[in-house]
């Protein structure tokens, strides 16, 4: 940003000469008194304004109305502030880089997740990154070699929306509150849910939260539409819609969903921009998906960034692009080392045992 312009000290040095009666008294004057210095005039003294005439270079160089003292201060000014005075010429100011304030918004640290209302673990993308495994390590990420088994559990979200109450929690939670024997009951509000709910209640429940103007219920809906479930026809533009309107209230996935389907429909440049807002606001999955594009792109440094930003998250994708990046000699020993002990720190961290027993218990019955 342009600064402003300097401030400027002028020296008030105006004449004090008094006006002559006549002509006729003029060899009858007192002599001249001698002139006052810069210091006393900038003291405040009182100067003798009888006859006193100053100097005409003095006068030249410190009235401020002379052409020359303005000159001189509009030189000052301008070497003093090179490349900063809106009238310099174009070519020698400075300009500021959009691209490069883009960058530093793009990849500094994201926000922390969200976490769980009830047992305030954080909760990521995906819940294979809860799973408890062994650590990663410069060779292999057990989690990503679990998930490409179970191909189904990769992709599963950690959390449910409820309608009743606004909130999301954690399946770990879901499935402790139901195991207790309370599955007719929200675990956050404790509001009496139906077992048996048609999909028209359930769309009448989301329908209210929509109309109170909240994101998760508009994204819900949004998937809805675009799927074509829960009784409604499919309508991919009225998905769009609800998504961009729960984009614009923060909703980072709806960011992600939209990237998505922009970028199968071919319009990279609306899915790049869709994936890095998703990416700011601290998903790891746009992340993720923000280095792939810049890799195909040829950009390796750029998706490498955003690699490790994902798998400091925990995704474990991202970690297992970085170690063949590593194999590749993209990535240096020590910047490997630092980006596993921040995986591993952040997976022990959204690790429970609630959330351990709903993964056995899924992969047993699936």
């Amino acid at each position: 940003m342009l600064s402003t312009s300097a401030d400027e000290a002028v020296v008030d040095g105006g004449d004090n000469v008094a006006p002559s009666s006549s002509s006729s008294t003029r060899s009858s004057r007192t002599p001249r008194d001698p002139p006052t210095s810069v210091e006393e005039e900038e003291d405040g003294c009182d100067a003798p304004t009888t006859t006193r005439r100053r100097d005409s270079n003095f006068s030249r160089l410190t009235d401020p109305t002379t052409k020359f003292s303005q000159r001189r201060r509009q030189r000052d000014h301008h070497f003093n502030n090179q490349g900063q005075h809106k009238h310099w010429p174009k070519h020698k100011i400075p300009s500021v880089g959009v691209a490069e304030l883009r960058d530093a918004a793009l990849f500094k640290d994201p926000p922390p997740k969200e976490d769980c209302p009830i047992c305030f673990l954080p909760m990521p993308a995906r819940l294979i990154s809860c799973a408890s495994l062994p650590n990663a390590t410069r060779s292999s990420v057990p989690i990503y070699d679990y998930a490409k088994a179970n191909e189904e559990l990769a992709t599963m979200s950690t959390e449910i929306y409820y309608t009743c109450c606004g909130k999301h929690v954690c399946r770990g939670c879901i499935h402790s509150f139901f195991k207790s024997g309370n599955d007719e009951k929200c675990p956050f509000c404790n509001a009496e849910r139906k077992r048996n709910a048609t999909d028209e209640d359930k769309v009448a429940e989301i329908w209210k939260r929509v109309a109170a103007n909240d994101a998760a219920s508009i994204f819900l809906l949004a998937s809805h539409y675009y799927h074509g479930v829960k009784g409604l026809h499919q309508d991919q533009a009225k998905a769009i819609e609800l998504w961009n309107r729960a984009a614009e209230l923060g909703n980072t996935k709806a960011h992600n969903n939209m990237a998505d389907f922009y970028y199968k429909g071919g319009n990279m440049k609306k899915a790049k921009f869709h994936f890095e807002a998703a990416a700011m606001a601290g998903n790891e999955v746009a992340r993720y998906n923000l280095g792939l594009m810049e890799s195909q792109s040829g950009n390796i440094e750029r998706a490498i960034n955003h690699y490790k930003i994902a798998a400091s998250a925990g995704y474990c994708r991202a970690m297992h692009r970085l170690i063949i990046c590593f194999k590749q000699r993209d990535v240096g020993r020590k910047s490997i080392g630092s980006t596993l002990k921040a995986y591993n720190k952040s997976c022990v961290e959204m690790r429970s045992e609630a959330r351990d027993a709903f993964i056995r218990g899924y992969i047993r019955n699936n």
